[in-house]
């Protein structure tokens, strides 16, 4: 089942969208996402597009997609029992992390070919043209924290950080579903 996704800022509203043909139709199958069981949420700037360049998209992950997913956009390999998760790093050492109410591990540093590849051409150049991302480009950075999946006692998800007007385009995406 979906781990619970967190409260909007008070900068930011909060969108949860529930319905499975406009979220894949932002996120195709093709794209090595799963068969869309995710729950969606989109936090937008609640004073308009001056007050902030950002918008954050969480995606809650199905438990059976967790482990995919993590090899896809991080090169990790996650376990998950009912009392940890097993992680293991780019150096190759195994971390134990107990599934605690109060546990939350925040696992980043995503290659951008790997963003278009799982999460679509769409995303990929929302978060592109987002002012983090284009830090750390011309800063020479391969990997972005502008992903990052949070695993938490009740299972995973991943935030995105998009540009404003981007993130505005795939929210009126998903809403739109005809």
């Amino acid at each position: 089942m979906f781990p619970e996704l967190r409260s909007a800022t008070s900068e930011h509203e909060d969108v949860q969208f529930l319905e499975l043909a406009g979220v894949e139709k932002v996120f195709d199958e093709s794209h090595g996402m799963p068969s869309w069981k995710a729950l969606v949420k989109i936090e937008l700037p609640r004073w308009g597009l001056q007050a902030s360049s950002l918008c954050f998209m969480a995606l809650a992950i199905d438990d059976e997609d967790i482990e995919r997913l993590a090899a896809a956009l991080l090169d990790r390999e996650v376990k998950k029992t009912p009392q940890n998760w097993y992680i293991t790093t780019h150096e190759g050492y195994l971390e134990t992390v107990p599934r605690l109410l109060t546990s939350k591990v925040a696992l980043a540093g995503v290659p951008g070919d790997a963003i278009k590849e799982v999460l679509g051409p769409d995303i990929y150049s929302a978060i592109n043209e987002g002012p983090i991302r284009r830090e750390e480009l011309d800063k020479g950075k391969h990997r972005t924290i502008c992903v990052s999946m949070n695993l938490t006692m009740n299972g995973a998800f991943i935030n995105l950080c998009l540009d404003l007007s981007r993130g505005f385009e795939i929210a009126q995406q998903l809403f739109s579903i005809s």
